[in-house]
C-alpha cells in the first residue's frame, strides 16, 4: 500500500484550543500559515500562546505535488462538498480533490494535508478548496472526539436554543440575522458542533460571521459599515455579529427547537410539525458521517436521536412574505408551543 510521506522542511507552528482539546497546526509555507490561521480564527478557534509539548490533534499542511490517486486498495466512502472525495483504507481516511490530498489517522488525531503547488499562485489561488479541505479534516478529527458537526445556524431565545438546520441558500442565515437584530442571542452561522453534556445534547459554535447574499444584505440597512466585508474569493458578504451586537453572542446552548427552512413559491410562510423519524433523517442529511468505524457512527446517531427527542422539529416553508420582510419569522416562532425551560445558555 502506498503512503504519502511528508517532506522535511521548516514548519510554522501554532496551537489552538477547541472545546477542551489542543489542536496543533503546522504549515510548511509562511503564506499558507497566515491563510490557515485566519481560517481557524474564522471558525472561532482560540489561539493558545503558551508553548506545550502536549497536543490532542495535529494538522500539518504542506505545499508540494501530491499523488493523483489514493491507495489502490482504498474503499470509496462519499463525495463531500466541492468535489472532495473521501476514501478509507484500514484505519486511515483519505481526502482528495484537484487542489489537495489529505491522509488522516482519526484514532491518533493526526492529519497531513498536501496542497498542489499549481494551486498556490500568490494566494489568489483556490482558498475555497483549502478551506473545505482544512474544515473537513478538522471535522473528522473532532468527530472522533465526540464533537459532531451539523449544518445549522444557532440562536438563543430566553432559556432555549434554536437550530435552523439546512444547506446553503436555504435562507437560514438571513432568518438568523433577522432574529439577532430583534434581540436574540447568536451562537453560530452554518455550522454548529453537537456534544453530549449531562445526558442532554448541547450545541457550541463553529464559525464567527454570518454570511449573507447581496440580496439579503440589502434587507438590513445597518449592514453598510466596516462590520460587513466581502472577501475576494467569496460569493457572500461576511457580517461580524460580535462587532454589531457584542452583548448577544452565546458560547453554547441546549437546543429546544429545530427548524428546517426551505424557500418555496407561495405568498405566506408556514411552519409544519415534523415527526421524529423525518427530523432525524433531515439531521443526518446535514451532518458529517464520514468514518471507517461503525461504533463511532452509532455514537453520533445516538446524539442525533437524543436531539430530536429533546427538541420538537418543524419544516419552515419560507414564502414571499419572509423574502420581503424576514423579521416576520419571529411572529411565526411566537405561535409555536413554548420551548421547555432549561438552564440559561
Amino acid at each position: 500500500m502506498f503512503r504519502l510521506d511528508p517532506m522535511p522542511g521548516l514548519l510554522f507552528e501554532r496551537d489552538y484550543a477547541v472545546y477542551g482539546l489542543r489542536l496543533r497546526v503546522q504549515c510548511s509555507d509562511p503564506a499558507v500559515d497566515e491563510v490557515v490561521s485566519a481560517m481557524l480564527v474564522h471558525l472561532r478557534l482560540a489561539p493558545v500562546k503558551a508553548a506545550s509539548p502536549d497536543r490532542d490533534l495535529l494538522l500539518t499542511v504542506r505545499v508540494e505535488a501530491h499523488p493523483s490517486s489514493v491507495p489502490p486498495d482504498a474503499v470509496f466512502v462519499i463525495e463531500a462538498d466541492r468535489g472532495i472525495g473521501v476514501w478509507k483504507a484500514g484505519g486511515l481516511l483519505y481526502l482528495h480533490s484537484e487542489a489537495a490530498t489529505a491522509q488522516l489517522d482519526p484514532a491518533s488525531g493526526t492529519c497531513t494535508l498536501w496542497l498542489h503547488p499549481d494551486a498556490h499562485e500568490g494566494l489568489a489561488w483556490q482558498r475555497a478548496a483549502l478551506f473545505d479541505a482544512v474544515t473537513l479534516s478538522l471535522l473528522i478529527l473532532l468527530r472522533h472526539r465526540d464533537l459532531y458537526m451539523v449544518h445549522a445556524a444557532g440562536l438563543v431565545h430566553g432559556a432555549a436554543g434554536y437550530l435552523l438546520v439546512g444547506k446553503s441558500y436555504s435562507g437560514k442565515s438571513t432568518l438568523a440575522f433577522s432574529l439577532v437584530r430583534q434581540g436574540w442571542g447568536y451562537l453560530s452561522d452554518d455550522m454548529v458542533l453537537l456534544r453530549l453534556e449531562d445526558e442532554r445534547v448541547e450545541a457550541v459554535p463553529l464559525g464567527r460571521d454570518i454570511r449573507l447574499t447581496s440580496e439579503s444584505v440589502r434587507l438590513f440597512p445597518e449592514l453598510n459599515g466596516p462590520q460587513t466585508t466581502k472577501p475576494g474569493d467569496s460569493d457572500k458578504w461576511h457580517v461580524d455579529v460580535e462587532a454589531l451586537y457584542p452583548d448577544q453572542c452565546a458560547s453554547r446552548c441546549v437546543p429546544r427547537v429545530l427548524i428546517f427552512p426551505e424557500i418555496v413559491s407561495r405568498a405566506e410562510s408556514q411552519l409544519l410539525l415534523l415527526g421524529r423519524t423525518e427530523a432525524l433523517l433531515r439531521l443526518i442529511d446535514q451532518t458529517t458521517l464520514v468514518s471507517p468505524a461503525s461504533d463511532l457512527a452509532a455514537k453520533q446517531l445516538d446524539v442525533l436521536k437524543r436531539l430530536v427527542g429533546q427538541a420538537p422539529a418543524y419544516r419552515l416553508l419560507a414564502g414571499h412574505d419572509l423574502g420581503r420582510d424576514p423579521s416576520l419569522f419571529s411572529v411565526l416562532l411566537a405561535r409555536l408551543p413554548a420551548a421547555p425551560d432549561v438552564a440559561r445558555c
